[in-house]
């Protein structure tokens, strides 16, 4: 996957970040694959990657529908305890690691995410 020129801008308060290039890629959760274009910025950041809001919407994380369901998923979705009795087990034993939604972990340290 070779990155290609962009011509999107990125802002950080005050100056503009200086952008590699952008790829499209694809993205799944559970329930939605879409395809998404990532942009890369040059330099470390010590920060998890983000998503826009256009790409969490089309994953179905954002959009609640009438019923109170998530959108309609776009892919086959898979019956995980049933096929995988252990799973539960992992899921209890590291459950600290699993809850929220928009939160994770790294070396310890929670992260919110943030929806642009």
């Amino acid at each position: 996957m070779a990155l290609q020129e962009s011509t999107i801008k990125l802002k950080a308060l005050n100056h503009d970040l200086p952008i590699i290039g952008e790829c499209t890629v694809k993205i799944e959760n559970q329930t939605r694959e879409i395809e998404a274009t990532i942009v890369v910025v040059k330099g470390k950041i010590d920060s998890l990657p983000l998503l826009g809001r256009p790409s969490l919407d089309e994953l179905g994380m954002l959009k609640i529908d009438e019923t109170g369901g998530l959108k309609d998923p776009n892919k086959a979705v898979k019956k995980i305890k049933n096929e995988h009795p252990e799973l539960e087990k992992i899921l209890h034993r590291y459950k600290n690691l699993f809850q929220g939604v928009g939160k994770a972990t790294r070396d310890g340290k929670r992260y919110k995410f943030i929806c642009l």
